[in-house]
């Protein structure tokens, strides 16, 4: 697994446990926001899915670009020595 893919995993795991945790707090807490909407239903599924979609692609694009830059500025000889010292 390359350094870009474990800063990646661990960038959208986090931001998807909170989406998941908004999105459950969001849905019971809708009836209290229901006097707030027009128009739309205070438990719509399109609302709440392109919600957590548009919010996982922020995610992943706020965890790629700070994933490249560290994989950018990342020196692979001291990476490698470290690792064969491990072992």
């Amino acid at each position: 697994m390359s350094v870009r893919n474990m800063i990646l995993w661990e960038g959208l795991m986090k931001g998807t446990l909170g989406v998941l945790f908004g999105v459950c707090a969001a849905f019971f807490l809708a009836r209290l926001l229901a006097t707030l909407l027009y128009g739309v239903s205070s438990h719509d599924a399109a609302v709440f899915v392109s919600a957590t979609l548009i919010l996982e692609l922020i995610i992943a694009i706020a965890t790629f670009f700070p994933a490249q830059k560290q994989l950018i500025s990342t020196q692979p000889a001291p990476c490698v020595l470290n690792e064969s010292t491990l072992t």
